[in-house]
């Protein structure tokens, strides 16, 4: 592998990685993604791309860090989605399509999403079954008419042309092993194939970050 140097190299190609990749390429770094097997090949791929729903902006100064995220993600998707297809032409599987929730006792979870300001309304067995007769159950139900979904080989497909199309530079089978570093500073990531110099780095390798 020739030696290169990079604005920023992210060590995970799955969504997270190829995500940060594809916004720091249209801001004009110079970026690589390096993956120990394919791109997106590991929990990305086998995920169930369930996005439910957030609560709405004017009740993120009174809420959590990670309940502004949850508001925010559920504002930014679509946007992502249509970027992504208008980038790429490839369709993402992004539907806001709803979705039903079964529990032995619903009551807490709409208190939960009550308070969080999210839509959402109790069915009865009518209701259930009018949504989705293919559901027979004596468990309490409810719907989240904001809850979206998307197909995750697909947003990785979009992901990865997106990327390509921007320059960055995909390192699949690239497992790296360790830095070198100075100091506190990282000056290159260490892999079989050589190393990856670079003046920053992100970790986004999910469940194998040592």
């Amino acid at each position: 592998m020739a030696t290169e140097n990079f604005d920023v190299l992210l060590v995970g190609g799955g969504i997270i990685g190829l995500s940060l990749a594809w916004e720091l390429a249209q801001q004009g770094a110079k970026v690589c993604v390096a993956d120990r097997g394919k791109m997106g090949n590991e929990s990305s791929w086998a995920a169930s791309g369930m996005l439910p729903p957030g609560p709405p902006e004017t009740l993120w100064p009174k809420l959590t860090a990670r309940d502004q995220l949850a508001g925010l993600s559920h504002q930014l998707h679509p946007i992502w989605h249509e970027r992504l297809l208008e980038a790429t032409s490839v369709d993402t599987g992004f539907r806001r399509s709803g979705a039903v929730y079964l529990d032995p006792d619903i009551a807490p979870l709409c208190r939960k999403w009550a308070d969080l300001g999210i839509e959402h309304e109790m069915l009865d067995s009518r209701g259930l079954a009018d949504l989705e007769p293919a559901i027979r159950t004596k468990l309490q139900a409810a719907f989240l008419p904001g809850e979206s979904q998307l197909r995750p080989p697909w947003h990785l497909r979009a992901l990865i042309a997106a990327c390509q199309s921007t320059g960055v530079v995909l390192r699949p089978h690239t497992p790296v092993v360790g830095f070198e570093r100075r100091c506190e500073k990282v000056l290159a990531a260490v892999t079989p194939r050589g190393k990856i110099h670079c003046g920053q780095v992100c970790l986004t390798s999910g469940a194998w970050t040592a």
